[in-house]
């Protein structure tokens, strides 16, 4: 009883966030300097990390600054929640999938985000969408990549798509790899948070409903793109390096 009505105060108050959001982003997102709205997206970010129950446990961190110039965030995905704590991280503009364009309300606060749309399923989109990445990357921004291209399993990190890591390469950019993991309170993993199975509705509920949820963000040390000759030596790298840590952490779960 009482998780139900948890879970719809939360829901609640999600929409009121989204809705709220959505109206900012129909306004004032237009006229405002890209780092004063990058400080509002932290706050909405948080705020909604708070409201859906989750703590996060930000490990490992040695950059500080929330903008980053030339940086490139590789994270394994695991959540819808994944992006909102990204973003009390660092300010970035992720590369999503075409299809979120579309979405109801939500696709407003997506687009205000900065979001890089590309269709996976169109090997043509690879090169202009790498060339729009670079000249991101190279005028200053932060670009956020989910490269398993969809949701884990918790079980593991699946296997890297090395082609929008070609960006990086070419922009010299410094890459910050990070781990996520979300747990109980109990220390065992939460598979309330987990998208994978499920749909949004599903999962948004399922993590609602759960208590004293903690995510761990592991923030390995920085890989400079530039070092790397081809994509593929950059992605197998960055998968050998977050896929070690994912999996010593779920060990000592076990």
């Amino acid at each position: 009883m009482f998780e139900s009505l948890r879970a719809t105060l939360r829901i609640s108050l999600l929409l009121v966030i989204t809705i709220l959001s959505s109206i900012l982003c129909l306004t004032i997102y237009w006229i405002l300097p890209r780092k004063i709205w990058g400080k509002i997206v932290r706050i909405w970010a948080y705020t909604i990390t708070k409201t859906s129950g989750i703590n996060l446990e930000t490990v490992g961190k040695t950059n500080n600054n929330y903008f980053l110039d030339n940086y490139m965030v590789v994270a394994n995905h695991m959540s819808w929640l994944d992006v909102m704590l990204l973003d009390t991280i660092y300010s970035i503009s992720f590369i999503a999938k075409a299809e979120l364009r579309y979405w109801p309300l939500l696709n407003i606060i997506i687009k205000a985000g900065g979001t890089i749309f590309i269709n996976r399923n169109r090997k043509r989109d690879i090169v202009p969408t790498n060339h729009k990445i670079s000249k991101l990357l190279s005028n200053g921004y932060c670009i956020g990549l989910f490269p398993e291209g969809k949701v884990n399993n918790g079980k593991e990190i699946f296997p890297f798509k090395a082609p929008l890591l070609e960006a990086a390469i070419r922009s010299q950019s410094k890459i910050i790899p990070i781990v996520l993991l979300y747990f109980r309170e109990d220390g065992q993993l939460a598979r309330e948070a987990l998208y994978y199975g499920h749909n949004l509705w599903q999962t948004v509920r399922n993590t609602v409903k759960a208590t004293r949820l903690t995510v761990k963000a592991i923030v390995l040390p920085e890989v400079d793109a530039g070092h790397f000759k081809s994509r593929q030596a950059l992605s197998e790298h960055l998968h050998l390096i977050m896929s070690t840590v994912f999996n010593e952490r779920l060990d000592n779960i076990k």
